[in-house]
């Protein structure tokens, strides 16, 4: 008779699964590194600043009249929905995590260049704290969802199980991470406003 898995042994092999996917999000993390420090020492055109600044405060006005359980929870929802297509659309060919990867650096890049502009190198210690969890659960999520466009196109009988592999990677390590972060970050952007 099987032995039932307890859910110590889930997250053992959620663990193990991220730590296997580790040249996948290595990729990742370095496609985003790159373009946020292109991010950062860009110069746009008049034109694209100002649609960046325009898309920016769309965001913030998404904020504006939130208590803090609303603030956490827009967070949250945003940044599950971002990981969740990173993992899932990255079954075709892992062209959505890179996608993500480059756009994402180069916007929190090219953010980082004008806070400092305005408020000092001190601006990057402000911004650190919700990135301590948020980054790594995003990063996670577009290495593993690369890793899953990889096993389509080489091991594609492998495919179904990477896929539950990969769910419970989502339910058990990612979905937790984002959870601190939208805690930190809605707190931090509910009391800065």
């Amino acid at each position: 008779m099987k032995k039932q898995k307890s859910v110590r042994d889930f997250y053992r092999e959620s663990f193990s699964f991220v730590k296997e996917s580790k040249k996948y999000i290595f990729i990742v993390l370095t496609i985003f590194l790159l373009f946020l420090i292109i991010g950062y020492f860009s110069r746009l055109t008049p034109e694209m600043d100002v649609l960046i600044k325009e898309r920016l405060k769309e965001i913030a006005m998404l904020f504006e009249g939130l208590n803090l359980p609303q603030t956490i929870w827009m967070i949250f929802s945003n940044n599950i929905y971002v990981s969740f297509l990173s993992l899932f659309l990255g079954v075709l060919f892992g062209i959505f995590p890179i996608i993500t990867s480059f756009s994402n650096g180069f916007i929190i890049g090219y953010v980082i260049q004008k806070a400092v502009a305005i408020d000092g190198i001190i601006t990057i210690w402000k911004l650190f704290p919700h990135g301590i969890f948020e980054l790594p659960a995003v990063i996670i999520s577009m290495g593993i969802g690369l890793r899953l466009g990889s096993t389509l196109i080489f091991k594609i009988k492998k495919l179904r199980s990477e896929c539950l592999k990969t769910l419970f990677v989502f339910l058990l390590i990612i979905t937790p991470l984002l959870i601190i972060a939208a805690i930190i970050e809605g707190c931090l952007v509910f009391f800065i406003k």
